[in-house]
């Protein structure tokens, strides 16, 4: 398996995730970059975290680093995800 950098930035509500996430995929065209908020459904926050690994690791096939951006309203348990 290819190994690529994953980035995960993280922040509370209104801490500016979302503008950083548009001004990294206009200026780090290298990158894939993604926010979380697109990924949320019920506030379902484990399950938008499995969601982002599992891209991540899809991204790893073209061999680009990935930078996942989202909110902190609990801690998320990385480890149970299939992809971690």
């Amino acid at each position: 398996m290819n190994h690529t950098p994953l980035f995960i930035v993280t922040g509370l509500s209104g801490a500016g995730k979302t503008i950083t996430s548009k001004v990294l995929r206009r200026i780090a065209t290298n990158f894939y970059v993604f926010d979380m908020d697109i990924l949320v459904e019920k506030h379902d926050y484990q399950k938008a975290s499995c969601q982002w690994l599992t891209i991540a690791r899809y991204n790893t096939i073209s061999q680009k680093p990935t930078v996942l951006l989202g909110a902190v309203p609990n801690p998320y348990n990385l480890e149970i995800c299939k992809d971690y």
